[in-house]
């Protein structure tokens, strides 16, 4: 409890000590269900917890996306007509290595022609 800890299981787990325990820090929190159970495998009995993670965490949406502008186009056919795609008839390049090249390629020059916004 000092590193602001609680328990969950009040029951015991072995015989009649309770040795196995589920620990949270969310202050003040009741969302859960913990439960003892018999899972017939040890010596001990088995514990279980059911969060309410809706209750819990705060998610923050982010929105990403990609403004497709007349410069970017622009920049992006600018990029693509001075790559050399002489990789593409290289005979010892199998076609899943040429399709990765080409690929990364087109992924860079998506990333400079339009940036996350």
């Amino acid at each position: 409890m000092s590193f602001g800890f609680e328990p969950t299981i009040f029951q015991p787990t072995r015989g009649t000590n309770c040795f196995d325990n589920i620990l949270i820090n969310f202050k003040n929190f009741r969302g859960y269900n913990s439960c003892v159970v018999d899972s017939g495998l040890s010596d001990h009995e088995a514990v279980d917890i059911v969060v309410d993670s809706s209750r819990i965490f705060q998610y923050k949406t982010k929105l990403v996306s990609r403004p497709i502008s007349l410069s970017g186009k622009q920049n992006f056919f600018d990029v693509i007509s001075v790559v050399d795609w002489g990789f593409v008839n290289l005979p010892n390049l199998d076609v899943a290595s040429k399709f990765r090249v080409f690929l990364d390629v087109f992924a860079r020059a998506v990333d400079v022609s339009f940036p996350e916004k």
